[in-house]
Parts: structure tokens; sequence; C-alpha cells
């Protein structure tokens, strides 16, 4: 498999510095180069430009708030983990040792948000941006996406009581009987 490739569309990394809005990040098909990937598109416009050249599975890229990194998964390590890459290209950086997937940036900055152990249930953990030691914050998260970082804590949907993983399989976020949306405090 040619592996998917986190992509930037050309012109987002000056946009990031002159006010014209970061563009968006996301998964998709194909694109014009015939890769599937991650692609990220300017909020000018303009035509995707891939930023990582690994034949691994790059996914689900996310900016980091300051808007220097791109943040994503993937299986280049051999398993799931969080990387980090310029908005420009160059050498992507592994975040996470453990296993992750599915990064969020704190609002401030200073800690990167993660699912862990697989997409249902899984973990949501924590490492702080500049480095250091990754911590399991709440566990029993009912899938993997299904959270999110606010100012004051994280809002997610947990699994259901009883719910056994194969049970969670193709259900659309926050439809079944017993799920709950909680919020952690920070």
């Amino acid at each position: 498999s040619a592996g998917r490739a986190a992509v930037l569309a050309a012109g987002v990394h000056q946009d990031l510095h002159d006010g014209g809005g970061r563009g968006a990040v996301g998964d998709a098909g194909a694109g014009a180069d015939g890769l599937p990937g991650a692609r990220a598109h300017p909020a000018r416009g303009g035509e995707p430009v891939r930023v990582t050249t690994d034949a691994a599975d790059d996914y689900v890229p996310s900016w980091s708030r300051d808007g220097l990194w791109i943040y994503f998964g993937s299986t280049r390590s051999g398993r799931n983990e969080i990387w980090k890459v310029a908005p420009g290209g160059g050498e992507p950086m592994q975040v996470t040792q453990r296993g992750g997937l599915y990064a969020k940036e704190s609002v401030d900055g200073r800690d990167l948000y993660y699912a862990r152990g697989g997409a249902f249930p899984a973990t949501i953990c924590r490492v702080p941006v500049a480095g250091g030691e990754e911590v399991t914050v709440v566990g029993n998260l009912a899938y993997y996406a299904n959270y999110s970082v606010a100012r004051d804590g994280i809002y997610f949907e947990s699994a259901a009581p009883g719910e056994s993983v194969g049970s969670l399989a193709m259900f659309p976020p926050f439809s079944r009987p017993g799920a709950t949306i909680e919020f952690l405090n920070f």
C-alpha cells in the first residue's frame, strides 16, 4: 500500500503569518497526485502539496494553536503514534511513544490530548507540547474521535455501562441508548 500522506495546500504557510487564516485539514480521498491522504486547504484556495513522503498511513491531521505544526497520526513506527510536521514540510517528529491517534492541542497550547487504545473503547491521554510524561486523563471513551478540548476541560462520550467493544462499531456518535456526554473539569 502506498499509504496515506499528510499534505498541505500551497500558500497556507504564508496565510499563517498574514492573517489570512490557516485553512482546513482533514482526511480525503485521492488528491491530484493520485495518492489518498490527509489534506489541508488554504483559506484563500490553492492546490494541495505533500508535506510527508513516508509509505506509512498518515491520517487525521490537526493544527497546533499557534499554527506552527500539523499533528497527525501515523503508522510509520509500526503502530499508531502521534507525529508533528512543520506546515512547509520537513522531517516529521514523533510526539507519543506508547500509542496514539486523533490529537488535539489544549486551548492554551501547553498540552496535547490524544486517544489511545484503539477505536473503541479508547482512553484520552495528555503529553506536554514541550515534551514530557504521557498520562491517561480519562478512560472509557466510547470512540477515539468523540471528544473535544474546551478552555476548562474535555467533553467526551463515555461508553455505556456494560457495552462491549464489538457493540460500538457502526453507530454514529451520541446515538446509542445509555451513552452519555460527560465533562472532565481541569
